[in-house]
C-alpha cells in the first residue's frame, strides 16, 4: 500500500496548486496529503502542476484522481487514519523540491511518502509522475 499512495502521491504531484499566501513546499506537501485523506479532489486537483491546459485532459485526470484518491483514503481509513504527519526531509533547489514526510497511523504502523513539487507561479505544486 506504500507503493500506491506514494504512487498517487506523485500522480496527484503534477496536478496540486497552492492557495493565497505561498506557502513553503512542506506545507503544501502535508496539506496534499491531508487533503487525499479528506478526499477533497477538487482541492487536490487546485494544487497540482498541470503543463498541459487541453481543458478534456484536464476532466480526464479529475476523474482518475477521484477514484486514485478514493482507494487511498480508504487505504488510510483502514489504518485508524492518521495519528500524525511530520516532515522528514525537504530538498529545494530552483523552482523545484522533494519533501518526505513520515506518516504515522493510528494502529501503529508508519510510511514515508515522498512528494515532488514545482514552482509555478510564485507557488509550490505537486507534480506527478
Amino acid at each position: 500500500m506504500k507503493n500506491y499512495i506514494a504512487l498517487l502521491a506523485l500522480f496527484l504531484g503534477s496536478l496540486l496548486l497552492t492557495g493565497c499566501g505561498n506557502p513553503k513546499p512542506d506545507e503544501v506537501a502535508k496539506d496534499f496529503y491531508l487533503a487525499m485523506v479528506k478526499k477533497d479532489v477538487n482541492k487536490l486537483y487546485n494544487m497540482m502542476y498541470i503543463y498541459d491546459n487541453n481543458q478534456p485532459k484536464k476532466e480526464v485526470v479529475k476523474g482518475k484522481m477521484t477514484t486514485a484518491v478514493n482507494d487511498a483514503s480508504d487505504s488510510i481509513a483502514s489504518k485508524g487514519g492518521i495519528k500524525q504527519i511530520a516532515v522528514d526531509k525537504v530538498s529545494e533547489r530552483d523552482d523545484n523540491a522533494i519533501v518526505v514526510l513520515n506518516v504515522a497511523y493510528n494502529n501503529g504502523s508508519t510510511e514515508k511518502a515522498k512528494i515532488i513539487l514545482h514552482k509555478q507561479d510564485n507557488s509550490w505544486k505537486v507534480v506527478l509522475h
